[in-house]
């Protein structure tokens, strides 16, 4: 099975684990790999496994031609999410179909995300020196920072 990552750093032993790791999922699938770091961070990188790639790139054009935000993707992809862990790496699957079909249903957020939101926002501005800049937070609040396929993740 073969499966596409987007990560240009990867050391031979974490593209190794990736391969291993995403030979357990199903097909039609968006991995988020996090490998913990010794100095507590950590490195994100992302993989398709096969048949992903095609589906998650329909979901974000459909998305984004529908006008679809950043909660809107939440209440779309949460429930055809699972997280797992394999030692240190910790992995989230997306499965792409269900989202795509989602998508074209007309799923929306009824709320629940976009209120978070607009929580998250409004306590960074009170309880910092932040000043939001509209633009910036219009982009951040757009399903485009976050793309689910490759040819959007390749040019952000």
């Amino acid at each position: 099975m073969t499966t596409t990552i987007i990560e240009a750093d990867l050391t031979p032993v974490q593209r190794a684990a990736v391969a291993e790791i995403s030979g357990l999922y199903e097909p039609e699938c968006r991995l988020n790999y996090e490998f913990s770091l010794p100095n507590g961070g950590m490195r994100l990188f992302y993989a398709w496994t096969p048949g992903g790639e095609p589906l998650g790139d329909q979901a974000d054009d459909m998305a984004i031609s529908r006008g679809l935000g950043l909660a809107d993707q939440m209440a779309i992809t949460n429930p055809h999410a699972t997280d797992h862990s394999h030692g240190a790496v910790k992995v989230h699957v997306y499965r792409l179909r269900p989202i795509l079909a989602a998508i074209r249903d007309g799923v929306r957020d009824d709320g629940t995300y976009t209120e978070a939101f607009r929580r998250l926002l409004h306590n960074a501005a009170t309880h910092t020196s932040w000043t939001p800049d509209p633009a910036r937070t219009a982009r951040a609040l757009s399903w485009q920072p976050y793309p689910l396929g490759p040819a959007r993740m390749a040019r952000r």
